[in-house]
């Protein structure tokens, strides 16, 4: 599936301006032909859409491989969906074990790949930051991320989506399954840098890292400065994980 947002007209400028590129989107028809009465200079034309990454969770039990897909960590509405799927069968068949042998649900190290977008990323932007990102969108894709203006607007979405994963994915992760009488437990980093470590360790109940029998791993100290600053006693830590040689 693929959605359409915008479709922008950037002009050739010198100084990088949001309020020069022009949305053209009802120039365009529903085949994707463009007909515009384009004014007088060099305009590039930028058609701004969305789709799901069709990233898979990974390891699954075999019946399940190939046929579930990543949740949209950006949308509270389907996060609760996912964790309501996974935690009321194991409530309903584990119940007499819950807080006893069976007391935690971990989220392991996030490895689904990149997200950038969801349904109504543009309007949380704006209620955000105060601005439209579409236009910065569309100069980010014409002038790329050498000019000071560009590179202002990727530190801000590259914060807001940070804000995404801690405060949607991870707390609706966390207010679900301490619902159904669970701890919280999470690797809090990815290896594409997409959230905040530190604020993601403070949503757990109990924070990890892990380190391998080959010396690599991850440890961090903001794991350990989080869990102290939010009051926890213990780091959990998955250990001498290897791969078959």
């Amino acid at each position: 599936s693929y959605w359409d947002l915008e479709v922008m007209a950037v002009p050739d400028m010198e100084d990088i301006d949001p309020s020069k590129v022009i949305c053209i989107t009802s120039n365009m028809d529903a085949e994707g032909n463009l007909r515009w009465d384009a004014p007088e200079g060099d305009w590039t034309i930028c058609r701004i859409g969305y789709a799901p990454t069709m990233s898979m969770p990974h390891p699954v039990p075999d019946e399940l491989s190939g046929k579930a897909f990543e949740v949209d960590k950006f949308s509270r509405k389907h996060n609760e969906y996912h964790w309501d799927q996974v935690l009321e069968p194991l409530v309903e068949h584990l119940q007499p074990y819950i807080g006893v042998s069976f007391d935690h649900i971990l989220v392991d190290s996030y490895e689904a790949g990149i997200q950038n977008w969801t349904d109504d990323f543009r309007e949380k932007f704006i209620e955000a930051k105060g601005y439209d990102p579409l236009p910065w969108l569309a100069l980010e894709k014409v002038y790329g991320a050498d000019c000071e203006a560009v590179q202002a607007y990727q530190e801000d979405n590259a914060g807001f989506i940070s804000d995404l994963f801690v405060n949607v994915a991870w707390a609706t992760a966390r207010e679900k399954i301490n619902a159904a009488g669970l701890q919280f437990y999470i690797e809090p980093y990815d290896y594409m840098n997409q959230f905040d470590v530190y604020e993601s360790a403070c949503q757990a109940d109990v924070p990890m890292v892990e380190f391998w029998h080959n010396g690599d791993g991850w440890i961090n100290g903001d794991v350990v400065r989080a869990a102290k600053d939010s009051g926890k006693k213990i780091v959990a830590v998955e250990a001498f994980t290897g791969r078959p040689e």
